[in-house]
């Protein structure tokens, strides 16, 4: 991650915590930042490396991507790389192939703290999971005729990684809350004017470029 999108993580991650702040105090921007700072839950990834994730000849690599709400009301984003060996027509057969990984993972994600141990427990059963596909053939889908096949070739799983609490990282061109959040504590600072559209453009980038 660069160095401009961690910056743009971190004042994401302060600006959920910027209400409890006193708006009638104020205060220097740094000064401002530094109390935000000890108030907000900074994030941590917790990494499982299965295996080397340099794929063979014969590999394609695939990756799982996915936010959930922990049970402490944070997100946590959890990236799962995975090699696929021997799957005919992989583009086509990949969702149906990763649904049940996603189900997996989510459940996990529900039922067990945060912490270092998260990252083999999904590698564990996402190993069972794919296992079973291995043994009988998917559920047929809405669309199908018949059933979908088995898994016809191999997946192993090369990286698991849990970021928690997850801020979403933006960039020049990202739209949506996370971004007018951004801009709101930008004008609440003193680098950016207007009102806040949740378009992260020149304006908004140049007002990150001042803060830094």
């Amino acid at each position: 991650m660069t160095r401009t999108k961690r910056l743009l993580s971190m004042i994401l991650a302060l600006a959920l915590v910027w209400v409890v702040l006193t708006p009638a105090v104020q205060a220097e921007p740094q000064t401002v930042l530094e109390q935000m700072m000890q108030q907000v839950d900074l994030p941590i990834t917790y990494d499982l490396h299965a295996m080397p994730t340099q794929a063979g000849e014969d590999d394609t690599q695939k990756e799982l991507a996915l936010t959930f709400a922990a049970q402490d009301g944070q997100s946590v984003h959890v990236r799962v790389q995975m090699l696929v060996q021997g799957v005919t027509k992989l583009d086509n057969q990949w969702a149906a192939l990763s649904e049940p990984y996603a189900e997996v993972v989510s459940s996990l994600v529900a039922g067990h703290e945060i912490d270092d141990s998260l990252p083999a427990q999904i590698d564990q059963q996402l190993k069972m999971r794919i296992a079973q596909q291995k043994q009988a053939p998917m559920a047929q889908a809405d669309d199908a005729e018949a059933p979908a096949p088995a898994l016809s070739g191999d997946i192993t799983i090369a990286q698991v990684s849990v970021t928690h609490p997850y801020y979403e990282t933006l960039q020049n061109g990202s739209k949506g809350p996370a971004a007018e959040k951004l801009q709101k504590q930008l004008m609440d600072l003193g680098f950016l004017d207007g009102e806040p559209d949740g378009q992260f453009g020149p304006k908004t980038k140049v007002g990150v470029e001042a803060l830094q």
